[in-house]
């Protein structure tokens, strides 16, 4: 294949790169090696120059032809200290000095300075040892022959280093204006290259961006299935390490409006062909809240739950949406059926403003977050029920004695420890044996659900009915004295006793009536075992005072005394 002109003239540009940076190199080491050479020169030169010091300083202490100098001898042959010291400082730094120039620099000026300066040192010992006219001449001739020769090597190298600075100058100079001529050739064809390769690509800049939006797209798009996949993780974990259908309804809506960016969320489980709402959140608070159930194949949530499969709309119409179905101003919605094996236990639906928000991902991502919290739900939903049945009782469905048990350490407790006025009913139905002995047990128990019914009915919302053992019941009343807790008791009595109750068969069984005995805090006792105590007793006197009656409890401390 022929290069075309750009790559021609990429190529040159690249040559012309290569020739500034050789040049550059080359002249920097041959720089670097003459400013080497120079740095050794001068520091010759200082050594040599130390040498020429130290000898002149020698001589300045008096070594002179006529022996008249502070370190010649005198009649006696001593030698002043003080000189003597300073002549040996003298000498032990020009020969310091001497060795470092041999050193630095071994030519034969160097060696022959060395060997004068250890010629100096030999001679300057014999003279301390001798202190004679003989060793003095000998020490002062070694010592101008030092000095003689330092000056000669300071001359010298004061001139080569002179030399070699010129030297250094010119080059530098010339490398200069080599490298800035390449450079400036090399930026006239890296210039040209760079305008002819513009012209080339900006013809393909519009195609570089479509792929750069479609790159940030599909990064989008990961990044959004990773945290549905984080998501799916996260209520995986939670919801199966529970048994708790209140926590695992919470975790999946709130796990399921993080997966698909939905405004509000909704999740119904399937009860008596209906599909009530047992979980829901909501961006807006003030939104109205969906509809409390769906009959099974109506609207949207009841098609998918029939049909068993998801349906994602991309635009909501009146048409197929129930009213109340999904939040006001919805556009877009997706509904997954919560399955278990083959059956349909309840739908997962979210809602959104925004038209045709979910795709095809958010679909599948849902329908795997639906198959693995079904199980969960439906396991929590069995574990309760089954605490449930527990606490309540198979025939009458109100709770038993031992929720009473549980609800005296939990719930009931709280009106003793905040000092709230409290009554308790202890109410048994008069000749009950008759019913079983007369009518059969069949009849008897048709009888007790008709009269927890009844008592349910009669009592307050916020009143709690327990079946205690046999015919007996416990009722707590909340918020009430002795006055008001013989007043609703008696509002229980009439209300038993003017119902008509029928056989298995719809025949009248005639009149039941019940007795009940009524014992409140804090009148009668401070806790609430003591007020059942007190009235059961209560209960009992009632039965014996002739039944269908209320008979309230005396004191805990009058209790004792009789």
């Amino acid at each position: 294949l022929r290069p075309g002109p750009v790559a021609i003239l990429a190529l040159a540009a690249i040559i012309s790169g290569a020739v500034v940076v050789v040049l550059a190199v080359s002249f920097q080491i041959v720089i670097d090696e003459q400013s080497g050479d120079i740095a050794r020169d001068t520091r010759a030169l200082s050594a040599a120059s130390e040498v020429n010091t130290a000898s002149d300083k020698l001589l300045a202490l008096g070594l002179n032809s006529s022996l008249q100098g502070t370190l010649a001898p005198d009649a006696h042959g001593q030698l002043p200290l003080n000189d003597a010291l300073a002549a040996h400082a003298y000498v032990e730094r020009i020969g310091m000095a001497a060795r470092r120039l041999a050193r630095l620099d071994p030519r034969p000026s160097s060696l022959a300075m060395q060997d004068s300066a250890g010629a100096l040192s030999n001679a300057f010992v014999l003279y301390l040892v001798y202190v004679t006219p003989e060793t003095y001449t000998d020490l002062l001739t070694q010592v101008r022959a030092v000095d003689s020769a330092a000056a000669a090597e300071v001359t010298s190298r004061q001139d080569a280093v002179l030399a070699a600075q010129t030297a250094l100058r010119s080059r530098t100079r010339i490398s200069s204006d080599l490298i800035i001529a390449a450079a400036l050739i090399a930026a006239v064809v890296t210039s040209t290259a760079a305008w002819l390769i513009g012209r080339r690509l900006r013809n393909s800049i519009t195609s570089i961006e479509a792929e750069k939006r479609a790159l940030v797209d599909a990064n989008r798009a990961l990044g959004r299935r990773n945290q549905q996949f984080a998501a799916l993780y996260q209520i995986v974990t939670e919801v199966t390490e529970t048994l708790s259908l209140t926590y695992v309804v919470r975790t999946t809506v709130r796990e399921a409006r993080k997966l698909v960016g939905a405004e509000a969320v909704v999740l119904r489980l399937l009860e008596k062909g209906d599909l009530a709402v047992v979980g829901a959140e909501a961006d807006d608070p003030d939104a109205a809240p969906p509809a409390p159930s769906i009959p099974l194949g109506v609207g949207v949530q009841g098609r998918a739950a029939k049909r068993g499969r998801t349906v994602r709309l991309d635009e909501s119409t009146d048409a197929v949406m129930m009213p109340g179905e999904c939040p006001e101003g919805t556009r877009s919605g997706v509904v997954v059926p919560l399955i278990v094996g083959a059956r349909v236990i309840g739908t997962l639906a979210c809602w959104s403003r925004t038209p045709a928000l979910f795709d095809a991902d958010d679909e599948r991502a849902l329908e795997l977050m639906a198959s693995q919290v079904s199980t969960a739900i439906a396991a929590a939903d069995m574990h309760e029920k089954t605490e449930q049945a527990a606490l309540h009782d198979a025939l009458t469905g109100v709770p038993n004695r031992r929720q009473l048990s549980v609800d005296l350490e939990g719930d009931l407790a709280a009106y003793i420890e905040r000092q709230r006025p409290t009554a308790v009913g202890m109410l048994d139905i008069d000749h009950f044996k008759r019913f079983n002995d007369e009518f059969g047990h069949r009849v008897g128990d048709v009888t007790l659900q008709r009269v927890a019914e009844i008592i349910k009915i009669s009592v307050r919302d916020s009143d709690h009915v327990y079946r205690y053992g046999g015919e007996e019941f416990v009722i707590v009343f909340g918020d009430a004295d002795a006055v008001a807790g013989r007043l609703l008791c008696e509002r229980v009595r009439l209300a038993v006793a003017g119902a008509a109750l029928t056989g298995e068969n719809l025949e009248p069984i005639g009149q039941v009536t019940v007795s009940i005995g009524v014992a409140a805090y804090p009148e009668h006792a401070s806790t609430l075992d003591n007020l059942i105590r007190l009235a059961d007793q209560a209960m009992y006197e009632a039965k014996q005072a002739g039944r269908d009656r209320v008979v309230v409890a005396r004191s805990e401390a009058g209790a004792k005394a009789a």
